[in-house]
């Protein structure tokens, strides 16, 4: 049994979408920070102003960056799903995506 995982951001593609300018960079990565520690705090469904505002941006902002609530959750989470999945797969005994075994 093969366990093929699809998260369609990984740290090259988060790292490509990365905005260039400074200021945009650092805002990018302000509402990252500040998107994972709402999400700790009050779960997925989080108000995306609190987050904006935690990030000291405009929501217009965070929608600049991030058009959907799902783009914003990948860039937080997808490289903690990708390591989860993996080491399940790894306790299963089952080979990932990525993996040099997989079938």
């Amino acid at each position: 049994m093969t366990v093929d995982v699809h998260v369609r951001v990984d740290q090259q593609q988060a790292a490509a979408r990365r905005p260039r300018r400074q200021d945009a960079a650092r805002n990018y990565d302000a509402l990252i920070a500040a998107a994972r520690k709402e999400f700790d705090e009050h779960g997925e469904d989080a108000a995306l102003k609190a987050v904006a505002r935690r990030a000291g941006v405009g929501i217009a902002t965070l929608y600049r960056h991030f058009p959907t609530r799902s783009s914003l959750i990948e860039c937080v989470f997808g490289d903690e799903l990708v390591e989860v999945v993996n080491g399940l797969c790894r306790e299963a005994s089952t080979p990932c995506a990525g993996d040099p075994g997989r079938s």
